[in-house]
């Protein structure tokens, strides 16, 4: 990791300065902390305590992967949503859906035998 990079904190970084609700261990807190978009890694080391300079860039490191901070000059990946493409027009009246298919009308027949099975029902 070159000392020239400027860290900037990313949403989840800021989310976790504010909230603390990634339970990250104290030293990385501390380290994240120290990221304020504008000093590099060798002025943040150089204002650092001495216990924390020696984990300083694998905490760096270890920020950043989690999404925690990112290089200042590399620029942020959007990411591309779907396009929802249009459904062709060229449907044919077979290809649509029938819903009239699904009811019948019952007939006569139908509803009498029906009133027998509930009059069975009652009697049984």
């Amino acid at each position: 990791m070159s000392e020239k990079i400027i860290f900037i904190r990313t949403s989840n970084g800021e989310d976790e300065v504010r909230n603390r609700t990634a339970h990250l261990s104290k030293d990385i807190k501390r380290a994240l902390l120290m990221v304020d978009g504008t000093a590099t890694v060798a002025e943040i080391l150089k204002r650092s305590s001495p216990s924390l300079r020696a984990m300083l860039k694998d905490m760096f490191a270890e920020l950043a992967s989690g999404g925690f901070i990112r290089d200042k000059s590399k620029p942020v990946s959007v990411v591309k949503q779907a396009v929802v493409s249009p459904i062709s027009k060229n449907t044919s009246v077979d290809d649509e859906l029938d819903f009239t298919a699904a009811y019948r009308v019952p007939t006569p027949e139908i509803l009498a035998a029906e009133g027998r099975k509930e009059a069975e029902a009652k009697r049984a």
